[in-house]
């Protein structure tokens, strides 16, 4: 995702938006190609992501890692570094992600019953989709097939074509990205894309989830969802060895707070705190006033919380 390496006499190239452009191949999946000369418009399209790309001066090594960054330049460092993530990347999630969330649905079992579809029975599909879906291109398949193999998915996944991004375009003038709330893309008459692996994944987590909180009341959800995340961090810690401890409560003069998981290995001890509440949608296409605002009311406060 970094600059181009060139070869020894030629000059150095900026990578170009990968997450603008696929998301943008993403939001015209399903429509039919009317472009007279395709490469040409290929080309173009390159040119301007490179050039959006050398506008916002992406040097990705040492920019976004201080650690002593001057309060004059905070504002500057944030705004780069939600640019970088939204031009330049696209969420995913590891295989082994998606494995402890099935024991950690399992655990958790009673308040999915609510939800219109089976939890196991979408496990079970996203499993059999993983295993014909790329690691690292996208996949098509037989339209028919897919809809009689897996018919949960398709019925909380499908991403018709009008319904994927569609204010998305400009990558620095805001307008969401929807993707990751779809598993299946329109494609043709007799195909459906999916995405590689990491995304789908992602995708499918995001969808059981939103599902929980929707369904659910907001005071169930929210512990459902807090328990199979804090479930999930101790499994991971656990396997790595060392002594967990998880859903420990102390106080702070009149005040009760948990300590979500806390692991210990030799000397070192690490405090992680779960949140289930992501960076909104809004912050993320470009509204810097609303990225302090959640940066503030979410962020810095767990950091205080985790500092007392």
């Amino acid at each position: 995702m970094g600059n181009r390496v060139p070869h020894l006499y030629a000059g150095s190239m900026p990578a170009f938006p990968v997450g603008w452009v696929y998301s943008l191949g993403l939001r015209f999946a399903g429509k039919r190609g009317t472009a007279r000369k395709p490469a040409v418009v290929w080309k173009s399209i390159v040119e301007l992501a490179v050039g959006f790309a050398a506008v916002l001066d992406c040097q990705r090594y040492s920019q976004f890692e201080e650690m002593d960054v001057h309060a004059s330049q905070a504002e500057r460092n944030l705004r780069e570094s939600l640019l970088w993530r939204e031009l330049f990347v696209l969420p995913q999630v590891p295989a082994v992600a998606l494995r402890a969330l099935n024991n950690a649905f399992s655990a958790f079992d009673s308040d999915q019953s609510c939800l219109p579809w089976s939890v196991k029975s979408a496990i079970r599909e996203i499993d059999g989709l993983l295993a014909i879906s790329s690691d690292d291109r996208p996949s098509l398949h037989p339209r028919r097939k897919a809809t009689s193999r897996f018919p949960t998915l398709f019925k909380i996944g499908l991403g018709a074509y009008g319904k994927v991004n569609p204010t998305y375009g400009n990558p620095i003038g805001g307008g969401n990205r929807n993707q990751s709330e779809f598993l299946f893309f329109d494609h043709d008459d007799v195909t459906i894309l999916t995405m590689p692996a990491p995304f789908l994944r992602e995708a499918f987590c995001l969808i059981v989830f939103t599902a929980l909180v929707k369904t659910l009341d907001s005071k169930r959800s929210a512990k459902l969802v807090g328990d199979i995340f804090e479930y999930t961090l101790a499994m991971a810690c656990r396997s790595k060895g060392g002594v967990v401890v998880a859903g420990t409560t102390y106080r702070d003069g009149k005040q009760k707070f948990e300590i979500d998981v806390g692991a210990r290995d030799g000397d070192q001890v690490v405090f992680l705190e779960s949140k289930a509440k992501s960076i909104t949608a809004v912050v993320r296409s470009g509204d810097l006033m609303a990225f302090f605002s959640d940066y503030r009311s979410r962020i810095i406060t767990i950091d205080r919380r985790q500092a007392k």
